[in-house]
């Protein structure tokens, strides 16, 4: 592509951007607040979710705690409607004979006098379940939480261009471009390096949650046929 052949581009890619309405201070504004209350959401559900998330799959592939099995004895509910919440404990054992806590629990409904394989953090004896139903159920969980901080991330570059934006045109407004003569049909506009970019990230967020409703579907397969 010669030299006057990408000046010509780039003056089609000027116009079209001068046939949008130009942004407004208050319309800015407006457009950075409700972005950054989803940069909060993303960011902050991300955060913890993967956090939970890489210390379940520890557990859940054995990596961490100390194995073997929990006897359940009791169970203890809780709370109302959304808050409502179940833990049962019991006797643990662990698989050596000796490392562990004597005393574990588990956050799960668990019909008493149940033996479940479980890992086991000594010091506090909080029990997790292993098998590879479990290892699909967290890996669903840390697809979700990378794609909500993924969205969260892109609000920040948003509250960016959106300020961009408006001091460009406030700078240097852009003219309107001369309407096309009847019958005629208006040049196909070409792709900005930032709208491939957009679409690059926004098939990187869908692929996320897309991989969580797969692993999701695995942990269900996984738990029916165990």
């Amino acid at each position: 592509m010669d030299r006057n052949s990408s000046f010509a581009r780039a003056a089609r890619v000027e116009q079209y951007r001068g046939a949008a309405k130009p942004p407004t201070w208050g319309g800015t504004i407006f457009l950075s607040l409700f972005l950054l209350v989803l940069v909060a959401l993303g960011v902050g559900f991300g955060v913890s979710a993967s956090e939970g998330a890489v210390q379940g799959m520890g557990y859940a592939l054995r990596d961490s705690g100390v194995p073997g099995t929990l006897v359940i004895d009791n169970c203890l509910t809780s709370g109302t409607g959304h808050t409502l919440h179940t833990s049962c404990s019991g006797g643990f054992t662990a698989t050596d004979g000796r490392s562990g806590n004597v005393f574990g629990q588990i956050d799960a409904k668990v019909k008493i006098g149940t033996t479940l394989q479980v890992q086991e953090e000594p010091v506090s004896g909080d029990c997790y379940r292993v098998g590879p139903e479990w290892v699909a159920g967290w890996a669903a969980m840390g697809f979700t939480a990378l794609g909500a901080l993924l969205i969260g991330l892109l609000g920040v570059y948003g509250i960016f261009a959106a300020f961009r934006s408006f001091l460009r045109h406030r700078a240097n407004p852009a003219p309107v471009p001369a309407p096309t003569g009847k019958g005629q049909s208006e040049p196909k506009r070409p792709k900005t390096p930032r709208e491939r970019f957009n679409k690059g990230y926004f098939l990187t967020v869908a692929g996320c949650f897309g991989l969580a409703a797969l692993s999701g579907v695995v942990a269900g397969v996984a738990a029916i046929a165990g």
